[in-house]
């Protein structure tokens, strides 16, 4: 969506939106821009979209809320991490590319 003034309200392009998600969320921008974002947020399914991305991602953040692995999935991780330290200490090190 490209930047216009509509009935004296400047309404921000994309990247505009984008630069100013944390601000309209936190409502730290005046009203006269505040509404012309939320001008662009009914006509713009993308920035609607990055928009309501953020917001959840900001409510997850600030719950505090940790999932902790599954068990399975922790013990694969573990088992890798080993196989691989396994194979560094038994395999020769791979020789120098040659600048050629």
């Amino acid at each position: 969506m490209e930047s216009r003034e509509k009935r004296g309200c400047h309404i921000p392009t994309c990247r505009e939106m984008a630069e100013r998600v944390t601000d309209y969320l936190e409502r730290v921008i005046p009203m006269r821009e505040r509404v012309g974002m939320g001008i662009h947020l009914v006509a713009c399914t993308a920035c609607r979209n990055y928009f309501n991305q953020i917001r959840q991602t900001v409510r997850l953040l600030a719950s505090g809320r940790r999932d902790d692995p599954q068990p399975e999935t922790e013990q694969r991780v573990l088992t890798e991490i080993a196989r691989i330290k396994s194979e560094a200490r038994t395999s020769p090190p791979s020789p120098a590319p040659s600048g050629n």
